[in-house]
């Protein structure tokens, strides 16, 4: 079994303490490859520190997320993830692997904002929080890397 803790919004006016799944869909726009050293995989890089740091890209400049949510909307017919995208969709932001501190960089809620405003969805509910951290995945070997139960 998975707990979440929700914090209580305008949107959620309810707790929900422990919640079992059986299923969760998902998938990528983008990847990227940690190892090599050709231009692809350079480039792929490039994309990913844009996006973990909301970069502006393009010209003119425009922050990362919100270009992420132009291109799923006008690529949208042809992504096979496209049913994600519905007029009652509620997007929810995961937590980082640490603890958030006031005032710090949260680009998955950037990406679930522009997403909305840009009508792939109804609204934004930032309702995860993470009560305790644990590792990055990213520096941490792979047999040390966080559970799904962990997280």
């Amino acid at each position: 079994m998975i707990t979440f803790q929700l914090k209580k919004s305008s949107i959620w006016q309810c707790e929900i303490m422990s919640l079992q799944l059986t299923e969760i869909e998902l998938s990528a726009l983008l990847s990227y490859c940690p190892r090599g050293d050709s231009q692809d995989i350079q480039n792929s890089r490039n994309a990913m520190l844009a996006l973990k740091n909301d970069r502006f890209v393009e010209n003119p400049p425009i922050p990362m997320s919100q270009w992420i949510a132009r291109t799923i909307k006008t690529q949208r017919n042809s992504l096979s993830f496209s049913s994600f995208f519905k007029s009652n969709t509620i997007f929810v932001p995961c937590p980082k692997s640490s603890l958030m501190q006031p005032d710090t960089l949260w680009v998955p809620q950037r990406i679930a904002i522009a997403l909305a405003s840009y009508g792939l969805g109804r609204e934004v509910s930032s309702c995860l929080v993470r009560n305790e951290p644990v590792r990055k995945s990213a520096t941490s070997p792979a047999h040390l890397r966080p559970t799904a139960y962990e997280h």
